[in-house]
C-alpha cells in the first residue's frame, strides 16, 4: 500500500484523533519523500500544519532523521 493509504489505515493514534474530532479528516498533499526533496513546497502559511506519522520502513525513518540532523 502507498504511504497515504497506510496512514489512514495503520496509524492508530492518528485515526483515533480524527474519529474523536480532535483533527479534521486530512487533506494529504504530499508524502515525506516529496517534502524532503522539494517536489512539494510544504507549508505556505502559518495556519497550516505538517503532520508526520511514521508508518514507513525503517530505512526511510533513518534517512529522514539524517536530513533533519544535517539541517540542524
Amino acid at each position: 500500500a502507498c504511504p497515504r493509504s497506510r496512514l489512514l489505515s495503520e496509524a492508530g493514534e492518528f485515526i483515533d484523533a480524527v474519529s474523536e474530532g480532535l483533527l479534521a479528516k486530512p487533506v494529504i498533499m504530499a508524502d515525506r519523500a516529496k517534502l524532503v526533496t522539494g517536489a512539494y513546497p510544504g507549508r505556505t502559511a502559518d495556519g497550516e500544519i505538517t503532520l508526520c506519522e511514521s508508518v514507513g520502513m525503517a530505512f526511510e525513518d533513518l534517512a529522514a532523521a539524517r536530513l533533519v540532523i544535517d539541517a540542524a
